[in-house]
């Protein structure tokens, strides 16, 4: 409409030869985002001195929600230069897709935002906090980068408690909201400049992964080498192959995705063997117990299958189950543990193919 109004009045240098002071205040008074944007980015006049903070910031949130960039670094520049902060320079185009895929993925961060402890410094101005607030919710990555970098927060700070937080929420939904979830942290751990920290008990974002069933993450770092898989937690001493071993949580679940967990888990553990093998016999956690044990206490009896087959390959048929008694004795393994993993092998024996989990 204001084009309109542009066209009827003679064109745009018949506007810019007028005194456009008074429009533009009133279009801040209104704001009237569109026709701002018009008059200082396209016609380059100046924000009248008479703007006072308030309207500005009122406008700036306006720009945020709309995604008016170009306006926002007018007037954010602005804004920094009235509350005495350093300005930063937005980046160039070239480094948008690299940031894209960092901030694309917090369309749905904004709440963790609340959680100002996250940033660094842990006081941050509370009118920028709430444009970088707006910005996660409205996607918008431009003005979000540009915050950040003005309010000097460590992007990888923030970043990492999102990751996981979301990865210890992701296990409570559905599968196919699961599943992006998944993949927009995959595209913020790609984007991070040290993924390698880990929490206060030593987990890597690997160990915390397998831990929540995030088994789409759980294969990209194992695919792209980011973790050592012999990397043991410092409280349990535990490792990936520990973490693939873990008990499995059944409540409210239904028996395909109590399958579709295990027999995950399962390629996993046979993806990471090929990549570092581990002893599994030799290799004990914190409490003692190998990952032998682990395997068969838990319900994961294909991986305890393949954990004895190279010790049984050389056995007679009458060796046999004298041998798994006395190495699962060993493996400190329970009797009725030891009864249930043997039902498994003579199913397989007697069927000629391996009984899924459990």
């Amino acid at each position: 409409m204001f084009q309109a109004l542009v066209h009827r009045a003679g064109g745009l240098d018949k506007v810019v030869e007028k005194d456009v002071g008074p429009l533009i205040l009133q279009a801040f008074a209104s704001n009237s985002t569109q026709v701002i944007d018009f008059l200082i980015c396209e016609c380059n006049c100046d924000v009248p001195t008479a703007i006072d903070d308030v309207r500005l910031y009122s406008v700036m949130e306006v720009s945020v929600v709309h995604s008016s960039n170009v306006l926002f670094n007018t007037l954010f520049k602005l804004y920094c230069s009235r509350k005495n902060l350093e300005y930063v320079e937005s980046p160039p185009n070239d480094q948008d897709d690299h940031v894209g895929r960092l901030y694309k993925s917090f369309s749905y961060a904004y709440n963790f935002v609340e959680q100002e402890e996250m940033f660094n410094p842990p006081a941050i101005d509370t009118e920028i906090l709430n444009l970088l607030r707006k910005s996660f919710k409205n996607t918008n990555i431009h003005a979000a980068l540009l915050l950040m970098k003005v309010a000097r927060m460590d992007i990888n700070r923030f970043t990492y408690p999102f990751i996981v937080k979301s990865m210890e929420e992701s296990k409570l939904k559905d599968v196919a909201v699961h599943w992006e979830c998944e993949d927009n942290l995959i595209n913020l751990i790609d984007a991070m400049d040290d993924p390698s920290r880990t929490d206060p008990n030593g987990k890597t974002l690997l160990h915390i992964a397998l831990e929540n069933n995030c088994f789409r993450i759980v294969q990209y770092l194992i695919d792209k080498e980011m973790f050592p898989l012999h990397q043991a937690d410092t409280i349990n001493r535990w490792s990936a192959f520990h973490y693939c071993l873990m008990e499995q949580s059944t409540i409210e679940k239904k028996y395909q995705k109590i399958q579709y967990e295990l027999e995950t888990r399962r390629k996993l553990f046979t993806h990471m063997m090929e990549k570092d093998p581990i002893d599994c016999i030799t290799s004990r956690d914190a409490a003692g117990r190998n990952l032998l044990h682990l395997a068969v206490i838990n319900g994961h009896y294909s991986q305890a299958n393949d954990m004895l087959e190279p010790i049984l390959k050389d056995c007679t048929p009458e060796e046999l189950e004298s041998k798994v008694t006395s190495i699962l004795s060993q493996s400190s393994v329970t009797e009725t543990a030891r009864f249930n993993f043997n039902l498994k092998r003579l199913e397989k024996i007697d069927s000629g193919f391996y009984c899924i989990d459990g």
